[in-house]
């Protein structure tokens, strides 16, 4: 009976060692992660080459302010426009016409609203007599003249200077996304000499350089 009792036992404990040993393996379990990041680069729409925020080239005009006569032949310059400079507004003032005012056009061809975050000067208007010999009263004209600057329609969104640069930091104007009502906006420049006196020789009068600046991200 001893040694029956031995197998019966020995097989009982090995029973349970494999049940031990299968109850052992389910225990065992394991988890694998994946991480990593995604970037979608961005870029800058309102420089791309076809689809940018520019001036319509043949869009600058000048003409004597309060009139709609253009004004944009000889001596009447309204410059060239294109990409992002409009440069080479060249105009006479004279007490007769004081003012001269020049517009041109912008067009948002990209697919965000372009909001203006800044219109400022990099300095003020300089002043040099272009004849062969220097005005006598060159700094009374320069400083009688004035510059006002609007971008778009809103009134506020606007400088004006004269000999000292300045910065509007808060406008609230925007030009819509391509294809919608107002992709278009006016950058207005009035150019004016308020005061009384005629110059003994001609004032060259060049204006700054004057930015406006815009953001995506209103």
């Amino acid at each position: 009976m001893e040694k029956n009792n031995g197998k019966i036992i020995a097989l009982v404990a090995l029973i349970v060692a494999v049940i031990a040993l299968a109850v052992g393996f389910a225990a065992f379990s394991d988890s694998l992660t994946i991480d990593g990041t995604a970037t979608v680069k961005g870029a800058n729409a309102f420089d791309d080459a076809t689809n940018d925020l520019a001036y319509v080239s043949a869009s600058p005009e000048c003409h004597i302010t309060g009139t709609s006569t253009d004004t944009s032949t000889t001596p009447y310059t309204a410059g060239t426009a294109s990409g992002d400079i409009w440069k080479g507004i060249s105009v006479p003032l004279t007490t007769e016409n004081p003012s001269v005012t020049c517009t041109a056009t912008v067009k948002n061809k990209t697919q965000y609203t372009a909001y203006l975050k800044k219109i400022a000067t990099q300095s003020g208007i300089t002043c040099k007599s272009g004849g062969a010999n220097q005005a006598t009263n060159e700094a009374n004209i320069c400083g009688a003249v004035n510059v006002d600057v609007q971008v778009g329609s809103v009134a506020t969104d606007k400088i004006s200077f004269n000999s000292s640069a300045v910065s509007n930091t808060n406008p609230s104007g925007s030009i819509a996304k391509a294809g919608d009502t107002g992709d278009e906006a006016t950058v207005t420049v009035v150019i004016t000499y308020d005061g009384t006196a005629a110059a003994d020789e001609d004032v060259v009068v060049t204006l700054p350089q004057i930015t406006h600046e815009y953001s995506s991200a209103q």
